[in-house]
C-alpha cells in the first residue's frame, strides 16, 4: 500500500475514533445532564446554595439508595408524591442527605420569596424536586462513569443521617420535616443490625435498642421536626432473604421510639409498599442482615389449683420451664428476650358467658398475668438470663361446641402459656 494510502487510512480511522467518542460524550450528557441556556453541567455535580439567613420552611430528604432495597427512581417517585407540596413553597430549603456508610448533604437547593410568574415558579419547584432522582441515580451508578457519579461508601448509617438532617435546619425555622426513603436497615455506626442481637426482633428488643440510643446520647435532636418515613422493612436483592412479619414490625417500631426519644413528631410510616424495581448494579454496598427466628412454645400441660396461680404439680412445671430455656439457648444469643402469655378458659356455656362477660373477663385477666408471672420466675429459676416481659391475654378462643355448650377440648386448650421472644 502507498504511503499516502496509508495516511489516508490513518486519518479516516482518526475521524472515526473522534467521532464516536464524541457520540458516547453526547449520550453522557444527555442522560447525565440538564441544559442551562448554551452550556451543558452534569447531574451528578450539585452546587450547594449559601448565603440565606432565614427561610419559611426546610425539608429534608433522607435516602439510602441501597442494595437491599428499591430502585432510584422508585425512592425518587414515592419522596416526590410524598413531599411535593412541602418542597414546592416560597422562601424555603431544600437538602438532600445520602444515608451511606458517611451520611452527608449531596444537595442543597431553595426556592426564593418572590418570582416573575407562577410559571417560573412551578419550572424551578419541579427542578428542586427532581435533584432527589438525580442524587439517587447518580449514586446508584445510572450514569457511571469517573467524572459523573456521586461517590458512596458502603453500608447504611440512618442514625447519623438523621443527625446530618437534623443540623441542617436553622434555629428560626418554624416549619421543619425530613422525609426518609429506606428500609431501616442500619449496618454503619453506633447499631450495626448484621451483627448478632442489634437486629431489633421484638417490641421488647426494639424498645430497649431505642432506649440505650438514647441514654447514651446517640440521638439527633428532631425537637420540632416533622418526619415521614417509607419502605420500613422492604427488602430485595440476592444476599438478603426477605424480612419476617414480626422483624418488620419491630424494625417499625424501633425507628418510631428512635423519633419520639429525639423529640420529633412522627406524622407517618409506612411499612413496605413500593415498588420493586431492582436497586441497580452499583447501589450502596451492604452487608446482609439474618432475620431472628425465635421459637413459639405452647404450653398447655401445666395445672393449676383453681382461680390461683399455684401448680398443682410444681415438678411437672420447673421441667416445662428447664425444656423452654434450652430451646431458646439453641436459638442463639439473638433470642434473649422472652414474652411468657397467660390464657384462660371462659369456664361457662356461651349463654351465661355473655351475661357476666364483664366480670369473666376482669378475673380471667388478672388470674392469667399471676400464671404468666409464675412461670417467668420459674424461667428465671432455671437459668434463663435474658429479658422476661409476662402478659395476661385474659379470656382465650371461643371454647363453646356449635350449640353453646362448654366444650372440654376447647377449654384446655384455652388453660395455657405461651412464650416468645
Amino acid at each position: 500500500m502507498k504511503k499516502s494510502d496509508l495516511l489516508k487510512t490513518f486519518y479516516f480511522r482518526r475521524i472515526a475514533l473522534t467521532a464516536l467518542a464524541l457520540a458516547l460524550v453526547t449520550v453522557c450528557l444527555t442522560a447525565c445532564g440538564e441544559k442551562e441556556g448554551s452550556q451543558q453541567t452534569y447531574g451528578c455535580k450539585f452546587i450547594a446554595h449559601s448565603g440565606q439567613p432565614s427561610f419559611n420552611s426546610q425539608t429534608v430528604a433522607v435516602i439510602a439508595p441501597t442494595s437491599n432495597f428499591v430502585s432510584p427512581e422508585t425512592i425518587a417517585d414515592k419522596f416526590t408524591s410524598s413531599a411535593s407540596a412541602s418542597v414546592a413553597r416560597k422562601n424555603s430549603k431544600f437538602d438532600v442527605v445520602l444515608a451511606d456508610g458517611a451520611p452527608r448533604v449531596v444537595s442543597q437547593r431553595y426556592l426564593e420569596s418572590s418570582y416573575q410568574t407562577s410559571q417560573d415558579f412551578d419550572k424551578e419547584a419541579e427542578s428542586v424536586l427532581s435533584t432527589v432522582k438525580k442524587v439517587a441515580r447518580c449514586a446508584t451508578g445510572k450514569f457511571w462513569t469517573k467524572t459523573d457519579h456521586v461517590r458512596t461508601i458502603k453500608e447504611s448509617d440512618l442514625l447519623a443521617a438523621l443527625t446530618v438532617g437534623s443540623n441542617s435546619f436553622l434555629p428560626n425555622t418554624k416549619d421543619k420535616r425530613i422525609f426518609v426513603v429506606s428500609n431501616g436497615i442500619q449496618t454503619a455506626g453506633v447499631i450495626k443490625m448484621q451483627e448478632e442481637g442489634r437486629l431489633p426482633s421484638s417490641s421488647q428488643v426494639a424498645d430497649l435498642l431505642s432506649h440505650s440510643l438514647s441514654n447514651l446520647g446517640q440521638l439527633p435532636n428532631l425537637r420540632g421536626v416533622k418526619v415521614y418515613w417509607y419502605g420500613i422493612g422492604q427488602t430485595q436483592g440476592p444476599k438478603q432473604s426477605p424480612l419476617s412479619t414480626k422483624t418488620k414490625a419491630a424494625l417499625q417500631r424501633f425507628w418510631t421510639g428512635v423519633i419520639n426519644l429525639s423529640g420529633g413528631t412522627l406524622i407517618e410510616i409506612q411499612q413496605e409498599g413500593l415498588q420493586s424495581d431492582p436497586p441497580g448494579t452499583h447501589a450502596i454496598k451492604m452487608s446482609s442482615v439474618k432475620d431472628v427466628i425465635c421459637p413459639l412454645l405452647t404450653i398447655d400441660t401445666l395445672e393449676y389449683k383453681p382461680d390461683s396461680a399455684q401448680y398443682l404439680n410444681l415438678a411437672v412445671a420447673k421441667s416445662e420451664a428447664k425444656r423452654v430455656v434450652s430451646e431458646f439457648r439453641k436459638s442463639g444469643s439473638n433470642c434473649q428476650t422472652l414474652t411468657v402469655t397467660g390464657y384462660a378458659a371462659s369456664g361457662k356455656s356461651l349463654s351465661a358467658y355473655l351475661k357476666s362477660k364483664a366480670t369473666v373477663d376482669k378475673t380471667n385477666l388478672r388470674l392469667t398475668l399471676l400464671r404468666a408471672q409464675s412461670f417467668e420466675s420459674l424461667l428465671k429459676s432455671a437459668g434463663f438470663q435474658g429479658l422476661i416481659t409476662s402478659v395476661g391475654h385474659g379470656t382465650g378462643d371461643p371454647d363453646w361446641t356449635t350449640d353453646g355448650k362448654p366444650d372440654p377440648v376447647l377449654q384446655e386448650r384455652n388453660r395455657r402459656i405461651e412464650v416468645t421472644n
